[in-house]
């Protein structure tokens, strides 16, 4: 019910912004994304001036601590239990305190100039598969809110992108050393690689070669992997971070239920009413400690590991082609259902969402669909999935950082808000699933060239008026001597 709901809204959405449908220009572009950047950078600095409850620079200033640390010698703060990023993490932050060291501006300028040009260059690289990607990246990002630049997730989700680009391309070196950074950096880009698919599942994508041929091209992606691990490895040893490098296992693993993940929802509703105690901080965020939000938290955790199993078995054992072609669209449904099921989301996570769905096929119209109805039926889910993302990520930017506050002290309309940004989140992913598993769709049967029969073989046929004209003539014996 929720579903059909959600699709006649999404339908009627869809006919009003039909204007913002038509192609852009790269001029429009480039202007929409300097007038946005310069937007969302003031809205991160005064978040609070302009009436939000809660700031976005929080992180960026932990970043700070832990990236003077780092290039002062002090190693990875695996003892701070906000610590709970791979190692590849500690370069990422300690570039904008390089630059500082070396040309003396903050730590907080360093760092949005570090995302604002990695934004500039996802920007590009989808501009180049395809303007409406590239307008959907950047209106997507402007919904969710500055928290999109005050997070260091666009540097994985850049990673990402680019490991899309160059599969397309072909080269599958880079592909792998592109996700293999990405994964060093935050875990989630390793999906990349259960959602490739094996040999079975993969005809038809430009980049993919399907049967044996696949064997050499999966060898390079691994080569890529290998040099990734190497060449962090590298800069970890080289600087002294090595030790603790696993640290953060830890700290994830204590993670109980955040007040944001989906699994919270009736744990925010029943502190709506009073039913429930609200959250407190710990491990680095504000989630549920009783007893039954303990409990839920596990089952979380076991979900999540059964879906990233089940999913990867799926694609990869499977010797018939029975899902999407494209691993865009695998990422995009295993993500969606690792979010949905686990016990911790942040809003900066829809980065990665908003990445992912930024390099689906549907964005150029090279789907490997050909049956009329499958080329409806697909470009119906696009919308849905398309409308659904930006709504969720407006919604996620009222929860967070506009009445975050209200939220954490279970107020009626921002917790009804939360509420309803999970349930919208809920049917998004069972749309991306529903492409992600949709059987591919039988090419239409050609017609037979036109061939013309000699006439011994001719098929028997009605008799055209020539022909009975024809025989109505007397007959001529082919024997006869002519007069």
């Amino acid at each position: 019910m929720l579903a059909d709901v959600c699709a006649r809204w999404a339908d009627r959405a869809h006919q009003r912004l039909r204007p913002w449908n038509e192609p852009w220009t790269t001029r429009r572009i480039r202007v929409f994304w300097v007038v946005t950047r310069m937007l969302l950078i003031i809205g991160a600095v005064t978040a609070k001036l302009l009436g939000a409850q809660h700031g976005v620079l929080g992180d960026v200033r932990l970043y700070d601590h832990w990236g003077h640390g780092l290039v002062h010698g002090n190693g990875l703060p695996a003892g701070d239990d906000r610590w709970q990023y791979p190692p590849a993490a500690a370069i990422v932050l300690a570039v904008p305190s390089l630059v500082q060291m070396v040309t003396r501006l903050p730590y907080e300028v360093g760092f949005l100039l570090m995302i604002i040009v990695l934004d500039a260059v996802v920007t590009g690289v989808l501009a180049r598969r395809s303007v409406s990607a590239a307008r959907f990246w950047l209106v997507g990002t402007c919904a969710l809110g500055p928290v999109s630049m005050a997070r260091f997730d666009l540097v994985p989700a850049a990673l990402t992108v680019a490991g899309f680009a160059e599969l397309t391309r072909g080269r599958w070196g880079r592909t792998g050393l592109a996700v293999g950074a990405g994964t060093l950096v935050k875990v989630w880009p390793v999906l990349f690689v259960a959602a490739l698919a094996g040999p079975g599942s993969t005809g038809g994508h430009p980049g993919l070669p399907a049967g044996r041929a696949m064997r050499p091209a999966l060898a390079r992606f691994a080569g890529g992997l290998v040099a990734a691990v190497a060449l962090v490895a590298g800069v970890l040893f080289g600087a002294g971070w090595w030790r603790d490098a696993f640290g953060f296992v830890g700290a994830q693993k204590a993670r109980g239920l955040q007040l944001e993940a989906v699994p919270a929802t009736p744990f925010v509703l029943a502190h709506m009413v009073g039913l429930h105690d609200g959250p407190v901080y710990a491990w680095g965020s504000l989630q549920f400690g009783s007893a039954a939000a303990r409990r839920v938290a596990g089952v979380c955790s076991l979900v999540e590991a059964a879906v990233m199993v089940g999913a990867t078995a799926w694609w990869w054992l499977r010797r018939s082609p029975r899902t999407a072609t494209d691993p865009a669209d695998r990422m995009l449904a295993l993500l969606l259902l690792i979010i949905v099921t686990s016990r911790v989301l942040s809003p900066q996570y829809l980065v990665w969402v908003l990445a992912v769905a930024a390099c689906r096929p549907g964005w150029s119209g090279a789907d490997g669909t050909t049956d009329p109805a499958g080329v409806a039926g697909r470009r119906a889910l696009d919308r849905r999935i398309t409308i659904g993302l930006l709504v969720i990520c407006l919604i996620s930017f009222v929860v967070y950082p506009i009445r975050y506050e209200d939220v954490v002290q279970g107020r009626v309309v921002a917790s009804l808000l939360l509420v309803l940004r999970n349930a919208v989140l809920v049917v998004i992913c069972w749309y991306a699933v529903r492409v992600a598993w949709r059987p591919p769709q039988p090419p239409l049967p050609r017609p037979e060239p036109f061939r013309r029969l000699p006439p011994s073989t001719q098929p028997d046929q009605p008799a055209s008026a020539a022909a009975m004209s024809e025989q109505a003539k007397p007959a001529r014996s082919r024997t006869a001597p002519p007069r």
